[in-house]
């Protein structure tokens, strides 16, 4: 918002809350499919909330009146509102972009892959590739990786060095692996009951993640929550009813508008020796399309191109994941890393988020990665990618001790190889 533009708002204040908003929460937002954002809260003495990502700060002191102003030297239509303790006060403001993702498809980049590599926690060396990062012009937000909090070494960190601008695809896979290292039985399609509540506990952990990044932001800034289907089953039994079982109870939590999304990981297949072996992607379809039968919001699945082509050990897995899920009319993401079938820095049929080969000169790739050019705009068509709910990619780089803006350079190209052919 520029100083000097008005603000246009409306304010409703009621003795009830509305469908959405959770009681005892300074901020809460729901969007409602229009080119509105609501938001609500109770509003404590002394809070000031931001209001859908404009800079607008609603204070509220005991039972004095209500002061709407700006925090920049801009002018809004202001006004005072005498407001009885414990009543509830709503903002509704226009959005500053268009709800619909299509008009505006930049790239959620899962830049924690490619982030610098050191044995303890250097925040100044994470901080210098973070602004590397920033300065990436077609970047929409971050899939972020979840451990247990909401960053593994320093929530306050985090939050003082996002874009504040960004939005959010968050993923447990980090989490989940770490868990599956210590417990073969943990996950939400487990058989195992003490394994599956510990991977639905899993998931509450993320939840309170969740919505502590949306009250810094001031929305709902988280766009979708990625969920995994383990554990491997290679070492413990999981299935369908499991899942089901697991996702009823996560499904019930208020998510502040996330999209509730499987990424698909390689399954497991007979005779070949799995990363993850969690369940088949035919195996989610079935799960997510009973529970959306009665569901106003619809669960959906993600592919990642470099998980699929490992499980089916070919270029044309991904392409036919994305065909079932398709039809099936559960896509909601596509996320790009790369993997090979010959001996490289990045292993052999390994998931380790190889970059894709060359799609243009001097630009940084991977050379042996099977995710060239043409299987990238085979899998875009394919998704019908203008329709996803996001796109984007997650690489590694190797050698393990590149500089920072090395690391931000392969990030840079790779969403330019998409730019290329998402015109």
């Amino acid at each position: 918002m520029r100083p000097g533009v008005p603000v246009k708002f409306s304010v409703i204040e009621q003795s009830k809350p509305r469908k959405h908003a959770s009681v005892g929460r300074k901020f809460a937002g729901i969007h409602t499919g229009k080119a509105l954002f609501h938001t609500a809260g109770i509003v404590q003495p002394g809070v000031a909330v931001r209001g859908n990502g404009f800079p607008v700060a609603y204070t509220f002191i005991s039972s004095q009146p209500l002061a709407l102003t700006t925090n920049n030297s801009g002018s809004s239509d202001a006004g005072t509102r005498v407001m009885a303790p414990n009543r509830f006060l709503y903002i509704i403001c226009p959005l500053k972009y268009p709800r619909n993702r299509n008009q505006r498809m930049k790239y959620i980049l899962g830049a924690y892959a490619t982030a610098p590599m050191t044995e303890t926690w250097q925040p100044e060396v994470q901080e210098k590739y973070l602004n590397g990062i920033k300065q990436l012009g077609n970047l929409r937000g971050l899939e972020h990786p979840f451990t247990g909090q909401l960053h593994a070494h320093d929530d306050d960190w985090f939050l003082g060095n996002i874009d504040p601008e960004w939005d959010f695809v968050f993923t447990g896979v980090p989490g989940v692996m770490g868990r599956l290292g210590k417990n073969a039985a943990f996950g939400i399609a487990s058989d195992d009951e003490a394994g599956r509540a510990e991977g639905v506990e899993f998931y509450r952990q993320m939840h309170a993640a969740v919505l502590k990044l949306n009250m810094h932001l001031g929305r709902n800034g988280v766009e979708a929550v990625q969920l995994h289907t383990s554990p491997n089953r290679t070492a413990a039994q999981s299935s369908v009813v499991s899942l089901r079982h697991s996702l009823e109870e996560i499904t019930s939590w208020d998510w502040s508008g996330a999209n509730l999304v499987i990424e698909h990981c390689d399954a497991f297949v007979e005779g070949l020796k799995p990363e993850k072996g969690f369940l088949s992607v035919q195996e989610e379809i079935d799960c997510l399309l009973e529970m959306n039968q009665d569901r106003e919001q619809k669960l959906g699945i993600c592919i990642n191109w470099g998980r699929s082509a490992l499980e089916t050990r070919s270029v044309e897995g991904p392409l036919e994941h994305l065909r079932l899920v398709r039809e099936a009319g559960l896509l909601r993401g596509l996320m790009y890393s790369g993997i090979s079938d010959v001996e490289t820095p990045y292993g052999v049929w390994r998931d380790t988020h190889m970059p894709p080969a060359e799609v243009f000169k001097g630009g940084q790739f991977a050379e042996g990665s099977l995710l060239t050019r043409e299987q990238l705009a085979l899998t875009l068509e394919a998704a019908d990618w203008q329709k996803l709910d996001y796109l984007g990619a997650k690489i590694g780089v190797r050698p393990t001790d590149l500089d920072a803006a090395s690391r931000v350079a392969y990030n840079r190209d790779c969403l330019a190889a998409l730019d290329l052919l998402t015109k």
